[in-house]
């Protein structure tokens, strides 16, 4: 279907399937490798019939990994979000961890803190993708760089 109506998959992909990972990553640890044909065929079947385009790199696989507002497509790599997004999954309900493994039925939890927490994994996640975007800006061609900051701009999305 993506060869035909690539839009459809695509909002399927990213609005639905890639959640539903998502939560596997987040609560298997050391789900990494088993990810790893996924991510091939995200790369080698899914996104070469959404591009209409037979070879994709590296480099424009990493571009495409980058959210739309940074000109990227959002289309995450699995095997390499697994480890970050189990990490976070297990900082985020640490305390209420250790308040079931200690049986305290009246303790209570602080949201203000799980808030602050997943801000700063936002901001984080967000520091990762301008790190990732400021090297592909180095390495990819001027005329793809072009691109990529008309993409960039307020509004692009809305042609």
């Amino acid at each position: 279907m993506a060869k035909t109506e690539p839009h459809a998959p695509y909002a399927a992909y990213t609005h639905g399937l890639q959640h539903r990972w998502n939560f596997a990553m987040r609560t298997i640890p050391d789900i990494s490798p088993l990810l790893r044909p996924l991510e091939e065929s995200i790369k080698n079947t899914f996104i070469p019939a959404l591009l209409r385009s037979p070879v994709l790199g590296n480099d424009a696989r990493a571009l495409l990994e980058l959210p739309p507002r940074l000109g990227g497509m959002g289309i995450t790599s699995p095997e390499k979000v697994a480890e970050v997004e189990n990490l976070n999954s297990i900082n985020l309900t640490r305390s209420l961890t250790d308040m079931i493994i200690a049986q305290d039925a009246q303790g209570e939890i602080d949201q203000s803190v799980i808030a602050e927490q997943k801000k700063r994994f936002s901001r984080d996640r967000q520091q990762g993708q301008k790190t990732s975007l400021e090297h592909l800006s180095t390495i990819l061609p001027p005329d793809t760089v072009r691109k990529i900051h008309i993409a960039q701009e307020t509004g692009a999305s809305n042609g």
